[in-house]
């Protein structure tokens, strides 16, 4: 352990130096980037993109030093692709529910992902109450309703899957919780009632990486309102007497409860 990290510093340390000195013989390529500017955690696009390159023209490198620039890149990659598989493989050892398949959890809960932005799309309040946290659910509700009032739709269609593994686990007296790490790309863009584009891009895909956190109760009861934590006198009520909340069944299935935009990028 003690030898990977003096190597990966000692690595880190020259690569800074060789890169320092390789600035007079490369130039920088610039890209402006990606602009996010959807409203709401379920609005997963942005609206526009706008790539600027700059730089080229100019002489060549010098070979050796763009070499052992190769080199070293190489053996970083190498070291932390090793300690992220061996961090993995401890997640997965730390995993305390019984029977557990997680390449089953993943099949499901990737399902349960493309459900999810669905139901989004077509307006299915049932079904995303089924899939989702009574916080996530009452989001997605009032956010529903704000884009129906626009005569909007959010439409999200031709999935694919590209990767998707178990990141953390943990767990409390009351439930578990396992966040995964999915990438996933999809047409996603905005139109209205006569189906013109207001936001987004219907002809390149975007690619996705979240981080997603599912919650699986350990009781299939719950005396408390998840949204403002009152007690429920009720325990099979649906609405919440105190913040008129709607209240989801705690689910023996993972939900998702959480989601993340880690990075995002376009199809070219």
């Amino acid at each position: 352990m003690k030898k990977n990290k003096k190597l990966l510093y000692l690595t880190l340390a020259l690569f800074l130096v060789i890169g320092t000195l390789s600035l007079n013989f490369y130039r920088v390529r610039a890209d402006s980037g990606w602009d996010s500017s959807y409203d709401g955690g379920s609005w997963d696009s942005g609206s526009s993109w706008d790539s600027d390159y700059s730089g080229g023209g100019g002489g060549g490198g010098n070979p050796i030093v763009a070499l052992i620039v190769i080199v070293i890149v190489i053996i970083i990659i190498v070291i932390m692709s090793k300690k992220e598989k061996e961090r993995r493989a401890k997640v997965l050892a730390s995993i305390t529910i019984p029977n557990f398949d997680a390449n089953q959890f993943l099949k499901e809960t990737y399902n349960t992902f493309v459900k999810v932005q669905n139901a989004w799309t077509d307006f299915k309040y049932d079904e995303l109450q089924k899939l989702l946290s009574d916080e996530l659910y009452n989001t997605y509700k009032s956010q529903l309703k704000a884009l129906g009032l626009k005569k909007q739709k959010n439409m999200m269609h031709d999935f694919a899957l590209m990767s998707n593994y178990i990141d953390s686990f943990s767990e409390s007296e009351t439930e578990y919780t396992i966040k995964t790490r999915l990438m996933v790309k999809f047409y996603d863009y905005v139109v209205d009632n006569e189906g013109k584009v207001l936001r987004g891009n219907k002809k390149h895909r975007l690619i996705m990486n979240y981080e997603l956190t599912w919650i699986k109760s350990k009781s299939s009861k719950s005396n408390k309102c998840p949204n403002c934590n009152a007690p429920l006198d009720n325990v099979n009520s649906s609405t919440c007497p105190y913040c008129n909340s709607t209240i989801v069944s705690s689910s023996h299935d993972f939900i998702l409860a959480k989601k993340q935009t880690i990075s995002q990028s376009m199809e070219q």
